[in-house]
């Protein structure tokens, strides 16, 4: 790993993405589908990536490559999440039946 010099803005960088990872995981899992709820999140995930930029040169270099690709999956997810139902259906649809309502009516096996 790198040396790079500790600085207060990476630190905070640091933190920010400590809370925006959980944030991320938890708006994904209750707004599906709510695409506001979705592109705040995205806002968010993004101006911490711009925050970032600015530091770059103060990042070892593969943690650098790492903020920014989880970053963007987090934000390639938040995307998905928008066009998808917030509750999806798991099982196959019901298959609708009608009954006779005169059983005399019903054919008779013979």
């Amino acid at each position: 790993m790198d040396y790079v010099e500790q600085h207060p803005a990476v630190d905070r960088i640091r933190e920010v993405y400590q809370l925006l990872e959980p944030d991320v995981y938890r708006v994904l899992r209750a707004y599906r589908g709510n695409a506001d709820q979705l592109n705040a999140q995205r806002r968010r995930a993004l101006q911490l990536l711009d925050s970032a930029r600015e530091h770059q040169h103060r990042f070892p270099l593969d943690e650098w490559v790492r903020l920014q690709a989880n970053i963007d999956d987090m934000v390639v997810a938040l995307d998905a999440a928008c066009s998808e139902a917030a509750d999806p259906v798991d099982d196959q649809p019901f298959v609708v039946v009608s009954r006779p309502k005169d059983r005399s009516a019903q054919p008779t096996q013979g």
